[in-house]
């Protein structure tokens, strides 16, 4: 039970209700860390409660269930931020499918200089094989 789940009902009726401003929190707690490798924040989006079936499915598109699921990663980085005392969560189990990544690992990321130094370079060595003694054309 090292994973940390937050139902959306949990949000609703706080300060921060809206699932946008939830989403733009974490990505904050992520920033604050220094964008740790492997911080997983997931949104699993379920429009059945537990028991509905598909013929009783709500027509209202605010009856959705959103469940946000934190990774041990992300939610360590949250938790010393304070994440968890703005926002009621459970511990829970690694779930099976926890959704849609929400906010990706940038921190193996390059930097823009050097994505474009490993442009020049591929284009320089197309340029040279294209060109090269051994193409009878030039």
């Amino acid at each position: 039970m090292n994973w940390f789940s937050v139902n959306h009902k949990d949000i609703v009726g706080t300060a921060r209700d809206d699932a946008a401003t939830f989403v733009k929190t974490v990505e904050d707690c992520f920033k604050k860390c220094g964008n740790p490798p492997g911080f997983g924040f997931y949104q699993k989006t379920s429009y059945l409660s537990d028991g509905e079936t598909f013929e009783e499915l709500p027509k209202d598109p605010h009856s959705q269930s959103q469940i946000f699921y934190f990774n041990p990663v992300a939610r360590e980085c949250c938790d010393k931020h304070g994440l968890f005392g703005a926002y009621k969560g459970s511990c829970c189990d690694e779930p099976v499918d926890p959704g849609v990544l929400l906010v990706p690992t940038l921190a193996e990321r390059k930097s823009s200089d050097e994505e474009r130094e490993d442009w020049t370079r591929l284009s320089l060595e197309s340029l040279a094989r294209a060109y090269s003694d051994d193409e009878p054309d030039y």
